[in-house]
């Protein structure tokens, strides 16, 4: 059983491998890998113009190039789920959805949502839907799946659409559709409202499958087939898989070798056998030259050239990537950071949390706009208040708001650290 995520205006892209908690980065420009290891393990990532990756208590922002940490936020929860829509990244859980700015990292919005196992249909950037803050969801039960479209602006679902359970999507960039593969062999064709605009049956239990001219390829452990516009299987390539892309050529590795192969006609046009077991695969484009780029078990990285069929290993970095973080934190405003640890209802609630904290010497407030909501802040620097914020060992959200007035004066101290809190703005005073 493998998955796949394909969108065909994105298909020079070459995603990370990510084992654990490593990131490997491969790049085409000389020939070199690198490499970053987090403290956590990967729980999901996305790609635009950065990389944004996800662990259990932690949201990263990296150079997609070096694998440098441009910036980062500790998470009070962990999510299961995340992809990006608009400006905002969206963390997801069974009920709710955080969204968090993709320049600053700072909390936006939350958004409460129906509870079920609710993942994103990851739309790249390219596909337009009706509106740039549209969410689109899936969630399972039994064998049928429930596909919606939330507006991330008002928490409204503008659409849901009940179907057997999904196995595999498909954006298309170009003509601006959804297609679906489910558990009944059937390939749905969606606009971007959730309208059905095709539907078409086939005999092959397939795992993934991409349109073609005509019709559409389907893959499963057995190899690919090719079936026309209604359904009907015309021709069949045997072959196990592991992975799997699909660009003018048809690349696909399985254990111990890369085969490449005409996609209409479903030729083997050339096949590269290797020592050791294959787990990854990734096409890129480099001065208009395709690559496909392989890793083995021992964490080996080859660039195939599809046209010339040159191999070339690549070249790990013998130097790891500095760890310091260049936060970009600095912004001509009057802003600045806040750590809100709760948001209540009720004043008693918030008059609770609020006592409890004062106790241990630091100096919060209650914000009584909407909610309850407690506060520590402000900072002028983000990586100043996140280490402030670890040390107290303290949950909750970074938000980057306008600054507040506040008279109170005071220095108090978390860890061996002391802090001056004086004109709203906290500092620290000790190394």
């Amino acid at each position: 059983m493998f998955c796949f995520s394909l969108c065909v205006c994105l298909l020079s892209t070459v995603e990370p491998v990510i084992i654990d908690s490593t990131i490997w980065q491969a790049n085409l420009t000389d020939f070199s890998v690198c490499e970053r290891t987090l403290s956590e393990m990967v729980i999901d990532y996305y790609i635009d113009d950065f990389l944004y990756v996800l662990t259990p208590r932690m949201l990263y922002k990296l150079d997609c190039d070096d694998l440098s940490i441009l910036d980062r936020i500790p998470l009070p929860q962990r999510f299961n789920y995340m992809t990006t829509i608009s400006t905002n990244i969206a963390l997801i859980t069974s009920d709710e959805i955080i969204l968090i700015n993709k320049r600053n990292l700072g909390y936006a919005a939350g958004i409460g949502i129906e509870r079920a196992d609710n993942r994103p249909l990851a739309a790249p950037e390219h596909f337009r839907p009706p509106s740039r803050d549209v969410l689109y969801l899936i969630s399972d039960s039994g064998s049928k799946s429930t596909l919606i479209m939330l507006n991330v602006q008002t928490g409204e679902v503008s659409r849901r659409l009940a179907l057997d359970k999904i196995v595999y999507c498909e954006c298309d960039c170009l003509t601006q559709t959804i297609s679906i593969l489910d558990a009944s062999h059937r390939i749905t064709i969606l606009d971007a409202f959730l309208n059905k605009k095709k539907t078409l049956t086939s005999d092959v239990r397939a795992h993934w499958f991409t349109a073609r001219e005509n019709g559409y390829l389907l893959g499963n452990d057995q190899g690919f087939f090719s079936i026309d516009g209604n359904g009907r299987v015309i021709d069949f390539l045997p072959t196990s898989i592991v992975h799997v892309r699909s660009t003018d050529k048809l690349v696909v590795i399985n254990k111990q070798g890369v085969l490449i192969c005409d996609p209409l006609t479903l030729r083997p046009q050339q096949y590269f056998e290797f020592d050791r077991y294959l787990i990854r695969l990734a096409v890129e484009r480099a001065d208009e030259t395709k690559y496909a780029v392989v890793v083995d078990t021992s964490q080996t990285f080859y660039a195939i050239e599809l046209q010339t069929a040159h191999i070339d290993t690549l070249t790990k970095k013998k130097e790891t990537v500095p760890i310091t973080i260049p936060f970009a934190d600095r912004m001509d405003t009057d802003s600045l950071w806040y750590f809100q640890i709760g948001a209540f209802v009720t004043a008693e609630n918030a008059q609770n949390s609020y006592n409890a904290l004062r106790l241990r010497g630091l100096p919060v407030y209650i914000d009584t706009s909407e909610l309850y909501r407690v506060k520590l802040g402000g900072f002028s620097s983000k990586a100043e208040a996140i280490n402030l914020v670890e040390s107290a060992n303290l949950n909750g959200w970074f938000v980057f708001q306008e600054k507040i007035r506040q008279s109170e004066r005071a220095e108090f101290h978390v860890g061996t650290a002391t802090y001056m809190f004086e004109d709203g703005i906290i500092r620290r005073i000790t190394p």
